[in-house]
């Protein structure tokens, strides 16, 4: 599913009915539209979070009651809080 990602990917979740966010050691955090599969086997990235972590990230979660708000974590021992809605491609 996530052929463009050159490192070892460690969490992929889903951020919405049709999103997932992927965390891998290329430090950068990906989300993945499963609707641009159009009938392959291999989703592009739709956004890439650059140049926030100094090291891999690790998870990402959805907040529980305020889904546009995602967590994600890092080696570099922090965690950055985003609001998907305010994202840009």
């Amino acid at each position: 599913l996530f052929p463009k990602c050159p490192a070892e990917v460690w969490s992929a979740d889903f951020v919405g009915d049709n999103l997932i966010v992927s965390c891998a050691d290329d430090t950068l955090l990906k989300f993945w539209d499963l609707r641009t599969l159009n009938g392959s086997d291999h989703a592009q990235p739709v956004m890439t979070v650059r140049d926030v972590f100094a090291a891999g990230t690790t998870c990402a979660a959805r907040h529980p009651r305020q889904p546009h708000l995602i967590a994600c974590g890092s080696y570099d021992e922090t965690v950055a809080l985003y609001d998907v809605r305010y994202l840009a491609a």
